[in-house]
Parts: structure tokens; sequence; C-alpha cells
């Protein structure tokens, strides 16, 4: 989240109010400061918080800019959320597709149909969005600050989708 908004921050309108919402407040703390330095003057409430527990009212976002889901639902946690968009929002997306993912792998306890491209597209569409662009990117087999290996086998992509209702 904080890599993607630092790229562009400088882009967002100023008469708007942006919420961020992680369940880790190191990120958040992180975002906050390089915030400051970029520019103050933009609106921006940071919530520590589950996405699922967020204070706000039904039909209220315009915009979702949603930087990797929960890493074990993926695109499927826009079900629970998307009663906040307004019935005319934009969706920007990035989400982690696989077509490698085992029951065994390194995230544990997740469905791994939740990362096959075909199922997180059908389920964006589900949610009323229709896709407006999308692009997929280069297939790697290490992630993370540490470079976790995935496996022998195993690649991922990013899926990038801006899609509107």
């Amino acid at each position: 989240m904080v890599f993607f908004l630092r790229n562009v921050y400088e882009h967002l309108l100023g008469n708007n109010i942006y919420i961020a919402v992680d369940h880790n407040i190191s990120i958040l703390k992180s975002l906050r400061e390089m915030l400051k330095r970029i520019n103050p003057n933009k609106m921006v409430i940071l919530i520590c918080s589950d996405v699922l527990d967020i204070p706000l009212k039904q039909d209220t976002i315009d915009v979702f800019i949603d930087i990797g889901g929960d890493a074990t639902n993926n695109s499927y946690l826009l079900r629970h959320i998307d009663k906040y968009a307004k019935g005319n929002a934009a969706l920007f997306g990035n989400y982690i597709i696989s077509n490698t993912f085992l029951k065994d792998d390194f995230i544990q306890d997740v469905e791994t149909n939740n990362f096959i491209l075909e199922n997180v597209r059908s389920n964006l569409k589900n949610n009323n969005y229709n896709i407006i662009e999308e692009r997929i990117s280069k297939e790697i087999s290490q992630i993370g600050e540490y470079a976790i290996e995935l496996g022998e086998n195993h690649r991922i992509s990013n899926y990038i989708c801006f899609l509107k209702r």
C-alpha cells in the first residue's frame, strides 16, 4: 500500500477525503510519515482495523483502491465491502493470481481458487463492475521483503485492473 500510494499521491485530487485501512499499525505509521514528507495538505484518514470493521456508512465510496486485498480472500473481499460503494463507483485493483497454488503451499487455510485469474475476473463482474482496463505482470517465484520461495513449480503474477459500474 505504501509503495502504491507513493506513486500516485501527487495525482490525487486535493479536495477529496482518502481512507487507508490496514490491520498492521506499522504499515500505517510508515505511510503517515511518508505522506507528511510529500504533501501534508491532502486529507488522508488512516484506520487501523480489519477492513470488514471500518466505520463507514453504506453508499459513500466513489473509488476503491484495493491493493492486494486480504491475502486469503484476494478479490473476494470485495463482496463484503462493496456495500460502501456508490452506484457509479470505480475500482482500482491489484490481485495475486496463480494457477499453481496447492493446498499445502505457503499460505495455509486458503481457498486456492481465489487466485485463478478467471475466478478473480468473475468475482469482480459478479459485483457489477465492468473491466475498463487490465494488465498482468510477469510471473515471479519469490515474494516479499525476505524473498520467500514459492516452490520449484509455483509462480505468481499480479492482475492489475481498473473497473467501473
